[in-house]
């Protein structure tokens, strides 16, 4: 018995390993593919193995995907076969996630990451530049499409989560909207400049935190970790928290509740207001002059 067992465990730990190497070879395959340029090849292989019931399980087959459509969509190579190659990246983006709930691989590819919340940062921020209430919900449409997809490829980017949230009201899902507001708001409210300067946390019963971390995973869709100090944020999670508090600042105002948007407003402006070492990008007077607005 002794003897079979020791038997399964090798041929289990051969099986596993011969797994791995494969998962490697294909992975150097597609990293090679996307050093040399060769931007079509290395999307139509990605895609060719995600649909593969032996590799689709790999995360990085979903990131190479991802990055090479992305690349596709900045040339003019390409573009007759891969017509929605911008969307496309986003969509294999999202699906890297579910191959990786715990975000193992994010730091590896963070560049590429953070590259693709740029540019959805970009279209956002211009498609809430609409004044004409005509095109002001039709906008807000489009950038939580946009934001629901930045959430399924970084669920742990607060600032996109209260930002998609903020569209749900602009767009009339209000419902949605405050579910949302009642999951991140409090995590935002923990926000600190260091690490050192965060609150602790909330003491629960075991009663009390199952009943949280349920409603949590109900309406976040999965465990949410912990706010990031702000001098531990990446630039674009500071770009979409810095866009979200003045966007539920800017509609709280709208709404007349002063009060509201006044206590939404103040909770950037260490970050925000005047310069800061700590944020990322460069400096701009947007987040004082509706600070200003709100408080009269």
């Amino acid at each position: 018995m002794k003897k079979t067992l020791l038997f399964l465990g090798i041929s289990l730990l051969t099986i596993g390993n011969s797994m791995a190497q494969r998962d490697d070879k294909i992975v150097e395959k597609l990293r090679d593919m996307y050093g040399e340029e060769k931007y079509q090849d290395c999307a139509h292989d990605a895609i060719k193995f995600s649909s593969n019931s032996k590799f689709k399980d790999n995360p990085e087959i979903y990131v190479y995907a991802s990055m090479s459509c992305l690349r596709i969509s900045q040339t003019n190579e390409g573009v007759e076969e891969f017509k929605k190659a911008f969307n496309d990246a986003l969509s294999y983006a999202g699906k890297y996630r579910k191959k990786d709930k715990a975000g193992q691989y994010y730091d590896d590819y963070l560049t590429h990451f953070e590259e693709l919340k740029k540019l959805v940062a970009e279209e956002v921020e211009n498609y809430m530049l609409e004044d004409r209430k005509a095109k002001a919900y039709k906008s807000a449409k489009k950038s939580l499409g946009l934001m629901s997809k930045i959430h399924k490829m970084d669920p742990d980017d607060k600032g996109a989560y209260l930002l998609a949230a903020v569209l749900e009201l602009k767009v009339k899902n209000t419902t949605e909207g405050k579910r949302m507001l009642k999951v991140i708001m409090p995590e935002i409210e923990r926000l600190a400049p260091t690490r050192d300067e965060m609150p602790k946390e909330e003491e629960l019963s075991d009663k009390e935190l199952a009943k949280k971390n349920k409603k949590i995973e109900e309406i976040f869709g999965g465990p949410m970790k912990p706010i990031k100090p702000f001098d531990e944020m990446t630039e674009m999670e500071q770009v979409f928290l810095r866009l979200a508090l003045i966007e539920y600042a800017d509609y709280l105002n709208d709404k007349k509740k002063v009060d509201e948007a006044k206590a939404i407003i103040e909770i950037g402006k260490p970050y925000f207001y005047g310069e800061n070492e700590d944020y990322l990008r460069k400096y701009t007077p947007a987040y004082k002059d509706i600070y200003k607005m709100i408080h009269g």
